[in-house]
């Protein structure tokens, strides 16, 4: 399954975070850095007659948000991020920085990123 093949490559090459990536919403008191992802689009391949190709693989767009008590630090896992992703396989395309922001209520800097996979 590629997000389990995704999860472990993202722990394993993303350095300032390494165990600290989670689904869907982040752990309490967990120490930042720290990164979730979520699958935010799923489409298997369907062919001309309406039958699903499962064997080409599911089309799946994707959202990670990265999580720092430091501006500088986030960039650093963001590039981080990147090289990982660019790194994977899987058909990663169109990577795309969404946006930078500080969040008020948490008091924590988050990147947002976007990007597909296929396969």
């Amino acid at each position: 399954m590629i997000e389990a093949e995704l999860l472990a490559h993202l722990k394993d090459n993303v350095s300032l975070v390494s165990s600290r990536v989670f689904p869907n919403q982040m752990e309490q008191n967990t120490v930042k850095p720290a990164m979730v992802y979520r699958v935010a689009f799923e489409s298997d391949d369907v062919s001309l007659s309406g039958e699903a190709c499962l064997e080409s693989g599911s089309l799946m767009e994707w959202e990670v948000f990265i999580f720092s008590n430091e501006y500088l630090e986030n960039k650093t896992v963001k590039n981080e991020v990147k090289q990982a992703l660019y790194s994977f396989g899987h058909g990663i395309h169109d990577v795309v920085m969404v946006g930078d922001g500080y969040d008020e209520e948490s008091e924590l800097y988050v990147q947002e990123l976007n990007f597909k996979t296929k396969g």
